[in-house]
C-alpha cells in the first residue's frame, strides 16, 4: 500500500484504483462520501469534483455494482460480466415479475395506473 499523499491529482486517483480495484460507494452524505474519505486519505489535495470528472466526463471510472455498490474502473467492466449475468438469470427465473411488469407496461401505456 502506498503512503498516504504520495498519488496526485486524477492521475493519483487512477493509480489507486488500479491498485485497490474498488472502493465501497455508498450515496449518503452525512459527513462526506466514503470514496471521498478515501481518495483525501491517499490523493494529495484530493477534491470530489476529481472523482465527479472521473466518472461522468472522461469515464475512466463507473459507478455499478460488483457484489456490492461500488467504483471500479471502466476497465474492469468485462470482468465483472458473471456478476452482471447472475443478475439477470436471477430476475427471469421469477416469471409471475413478468407478468407483473407486463401489466404495469400496459396499464401505463393506457395511463390507467390503478392496478387491482
Amino acid at each position: 500500500m502506498l503512503p498516504p499523499g504520495s498519488l496526485k491529482c486524477k492521475k493519483g486517483i487512477i493509480d489507486y484504483f488500479k491498485q485497490v480495484k474498488s472502493i465501497h460507494y455508498d450515496a449518503l452524505n452525512k459527513v462526506g462520501r466514503n470514496p471521498d474519505h478515501v481518495l483525501q486519505s491517499r490523493i494529495k489535495d484530493y477534491k470530489p469534483d476529481m472523482l465527479k470528472e472521473l466518472l461522468y466526463k472522461h469515464r475512466k471510472l463507473i459507478d455499478g455494482w460488483n457484489k456490492n455498490r461500488s467504483i471500479y474502473l471502466t476497465e474492469d467492466w468485462p470482468f465483472f460480466e458473471r456478476y452482471r449475468t447472475r443478475s439477470v438469470n436471477r430476475q427471469r427465473d421469477n416469471n409471475h415479475i413478468e407478468e407483473i411488469i407486463d401489466l404495469v407496461r400496459q396499464k401505463s401505456m393506457k395511463k390507467d395506473l390503478y392496478l387491482p
